[in-house]
């Protein structure tokens, strides 16, 4: 990838169009549920690459952009010797995946905030997958950054907190909880 454009449309066709092809399979159809569906597909496609970064290496792929790895003083090859010594990330990695990480956050605020908009026997299992996912991104910067030694997952008692909060949020909203987005976005992050 060149630039964020192209990582953009990357994670847009993977992903983001899955979150609107869901949408509207759920009947959904309003602009601000769609915009949403789509930025939550993107946030969920950007934590996939973020936490493959060592094995897309292995593989010899690499979907950082390239303007942003040269903005953080890293390239292809630095990633690979990185990769190659196996002593985790230096401060330049760090930076950088600090800044992609932030910006898969920001993919999730947006898209998380419309799951409320989805009909109530359609919001749990969304609602879950989206907290189990942008919960890897807690476990990347929880390991310092350090996608290149080993793949971030969450545990199983990360598992069962996670449902929980959902399960619980969604209670609410099936008892008639009035969730603008902003408190919708309240209620789903931590």
């Amino acid at each position: 990838m060149r630039d964020l454009s192209e990582l953009y449309l990357y994670c847009y066709r993977v992903a983001g169009t899955v979150g609107l092809a869901m949408a509207h399979t759920m009947g959904v159809n309003s602009a601000q549920a769609l915009a949403a569906a789509a930025n939550l597909g993107i946030g969920m496609q950007l934590t996939n690459i973020l936490r493959d970064v060592g094995g897309d290496l292995t593989a010899g792929r690499i979907y950082l952009p390239r303007d942003e790895l040269e903005h953080f003083g890293c390239s292809r090859d630095h990633l690979l010797q990185l990769f190659k010594d196996q002593r985790g990330p230096d401060d330049r990695f760090r930076a950088l995946m600090r800044y992609q990480v932030d910006r898969a956050h920001r993919y999730y605020v947006r898209g998380m905030s419309g799951i409320w908009l989805l009909p109530p026997e359609c919001r749990l299992p969304i609602l879950v997958a989206s907290r189990l996912y942008r919960r890897i991104l807690t476990v990347i910067e929880r390991k310092g950054y350090d996608v290149l030694r080993s793949r971030a997952s969450t545990g199983f008692p990360e598992k069962v907190r996670e449902a929980a909060i959902a399960f619980t949020i969604d209670r609410l909203w099936s008892r008639g909880e009035t969730c603008p987005s902003t408190g919708a976005e309240v209620l789903l992050e931590n």
